[in-house]
């Protein structure tokens, strides 16, 4: 368990890496923290939002969107913010979750009541 099989070639792991970048989306090829969120839109039966790649592109996330380099998938979007988990190996190889929240800038979120 958590460790590589002994059977298996170097050559096969390296393969399936390879296949792995090939079938990245194009919210993949970014850091989550270069991302920038512009909009959220809430209240609906599928919440939705919008960020913004370093190129000035802006791309629209659901929950479940794959997103950043260490395969982060969008798990909550609520008022002002999105929450993207990413799951990644520790020194001793063991999968750690880690939550990143992505919020609006401060100016930008609704008008406070």
């Amino acid at each position: 368990m958590g460790k590589r099989d002994p059977f298996r070639t170097y050559f096969s792991e390296v393969e399936e890496l390879d296949e792995q970048v090939k079938n990245q989306t194009e919210l993949q090829r970014f850091d989550i923290d270069q991302l920038k969120l512009v909009g959220v839109i809430v209240g609906t039966a599928t919440p939705t939002a919008m960020v913004e790649d370093p190129q000035g592109m802006g791309h629209v996330v659901k929950v479940g969107t794959l997103m950043g380099k260490h395969w982060g998938q969008v798990k909550h979007i609520r008022r002002g913010e999105i929450i993207i988990q990413e799951e990644f190996r520790d020194f001793t190889g063991r999968r750690v979750s880690h939550l990143v929240p992505l919020k609006l800038p401060e100016d930008e979120e609704s008008p406070k009541r």
